[in-house]
């Protein structure tokens, strides 16, 4: 997150449920209830620039990046692009008067997406690119994400990683269920959740079952760890890396590394 960002964002915000400020402008959370706004949220924010092999769009703001994005894909794209952005910050922003508005910079024969600054209009309220851009990086916060998490993206790891997962695929239901089930809750209680919060709880509810169930077992010998220990079911949860599941550290590799030496040795 920029410098300028975590200056202002308040990380309690995200545990309790309440919203972010951004120059005068509250951002509030999306709900667990709320599954189309969800599902904007990943169609609109968590497209990966260096998905794109052009340089010169991956250098263009996030909201450039968009518009050059679903306007190569014709208009209708773009319509549709340009409501679902009106139906996300309204939502996000508790505004129902949104407009988008695209100014031409530079008098040209042949304007292209380049030659434009788009503004949004919230109410009483005017948001550039910029603003955007950074807006975007406060919701993903919000939702558990980071934009590094986002520019990490790789289509080699991508790939590798998407195949890690094909025969296990976690999805929201199998998330949202078990925080169901292992909290003994109806599906309704939790329905006024954010995003941030179900995740959250689903992982150290996750944690906590495994050590549960596995600690028992180390410490009677059945079970011995490869490495490290058994994560406690009391921890500072971080952020995890796009490709963290499927890499391994300098350090494990240099034990393994280490290892075989020494067996080549006894042979």
């Amino acid at each position: 997150m920029k410098e300028e960002l975590k200056r202002i964002y308040k990380e309690e915000n995200d545990a309790l449920g309440l919203p972010q400020d951004y120059k005068g402008i509250k951002i509030y959370p999306i709900k667990v209830k709320d599954v189309d706004q969800m599902s904007l949220f990943y169609t609109l924010l968590c497209y990966p620039k260096d998905s794109i092999s052009d340089k010169k769009i991956r250098k263009m703001t996030y909201l450039k990046f968009l518009y050059s994005l679903y306007g190569s894909a014709g208009e209708n794209e773009l319509g549709k692009l340009e409501s679902d952005m009106k139906k996300f910050l309204s939502y996000i922003l508790r505004i129902p008067d949104i407009k988008i508005t695209m100014h031409l910079k530079d008098e040209c024969n042949q304007p292209s997406v380049e030659s434009y600054y788009l503004m949004i209009q919230c109410g009483d309220y005017f948001l550039y690119e910029e603003d955007f851009d950074n807006i975007r990086e406060i919701v993903l916060e919000q939702c558990g994400m980071s934009i590094e998490y986002i520019d990490e993206y790789a289509p080699d790891l991508e790939e590798k990683l998407l195949w890690m997962q094909k025969e296990n695929p976690l999805t929201f239901n199998d998330q949202f269920f078990t925080v169901v089930s292992l909290m003994s809750k109806n599906p309704s209680d939790i329905l006024e959740w954010t995003l941030y919060q179900m995740f959250d709880v689903f992982d150290r509810k996750v944690v906590s079952k495994n050590f549960d169930l596995y600690e028992p077992l180390v410490k009677s010998g059945t079970v011995e760890l490869k490495g490290g220990k058994l994560q406690s079911y009391l921890y500072h949860k971080r952020k995890k890396g796009r490709y963290e599941s499927i890499m391994m550290s300098s350090d494990a590799f240099g034990k393994i590394e280490s290892e075989l030496t020494h067996a080549d040795k006894i042979i």
